[in-house]
C-alpha cells in the first residue's frame, strides 16, 4: 500500500508496543477471549498496527453489535471490496494500533503462519492499558486519524436496521452496527 513511500521500516513500529499488554487485552472476555493466547509469543512482527480484515460478526445488539470490516480477506478471497461500496468512508477505519506477525505455530499447528488483528486488542477496556493515553490511534478511510478510547467493536453505535444479522443470517429490523467498523452501513 504504502511500499513504495517507506524510507524507513521503522515508521512501522510502535516505540509504545508491549507485547503482554497486547496478550492481556486480546485475551480478555470481551475482546478475543483465552483463544487467542496461542498465537503468543510472535515469532516475528512486520508492524505494530493491524489492518482491517473482512470479518462480519456480532449480533445486532446494543452489547455486541454488528461489524463488518472494511478490509479484504488476506488472500483476497471474493467478493473484493471496493472504496466505493464504503458508506462512510469519514467513519469507518481501516487501520489501527494493533500487530501483523507471523504468530506462533501452536496457534494453527503449522508454521509461518501470518496473523493480524483489527478491533478490541489494543483498547484499554481489557485490563486498564494501552499505548497511547488509554486509547488507540485509528486511520479512516478518508485519510484523517483520530485516537479513540474504549472497545470501537461495542462502541459508539449506529442504527443499521435490517443488516444481515450474522448470528441468525437474517435481516434485522432493529440491528444496531458498531460506528467505526462497519462498512456497509
Amino acid at each position: 500500500m504504502f511500499q513504495p513511500y517507506l524510507r524507513n521500516k521503522q515508521v512501522l513500529y510502535c516505540p509504545s508496543f508491549n507485547e503482554q499488554v497486547l496478550v492481556q487485552n486480546a485475551a480478555h472476555p470481551n475482546c478475543d477471549g483465552p483463544d487467542i493466547l496461542p498465537w503468543f509469543p510472535a515469532f516475528y512482527y512486520y508492524s505494530h498496527y493491524g489492518l482491517a480484515h473482512s470479518a462480519i460478526f456480532g449480533a445486532c445488539t446494543p452489547s455486541f453489535p454488528r461489524n463488518a470490516f472494511p478490509g479484504n480477506s488476506p488472500n483476497f478471497d471474493p467478493p473484493v471490496r471496493k472504496l466505493a461500496s464504503v458508506r462512510r468512508p469519514a467513519e469507518t477505519a481501516i487501520l489501527q494500533d494493533n500487530f501483523t506477525a507471523m504468530i506462533n505455530e501452536r496457534a494453527f499447528g503449522i508454521p509461518y503462519v501470518i496473523g493480524t488483528a483489527f478491533g478490541c486488542e489494543c483498547g484499554w477496556e481489557g485490563v486498564g492499558q494501552s499505548r497511547h493515553h488509554m486509547g488507540c490511534n485509528y486511520i479512516f478511510l478518508d485519510g484523517h486519524a483520530k485516537l479513540i478510547s474504549g472497545n470501537v467493536e461495542r462502541h459508539p453505535t449506529i442504527p443499521c436496521p435490517n443488516a444481515i444479522n450474522p448470528a441468525t443470517g437474517s435481516p434485522e429490523p432493529n440491528c444496531v452496527c458498531a460506528a467505526y467498523t462497519t462498512y456497509d452501513y
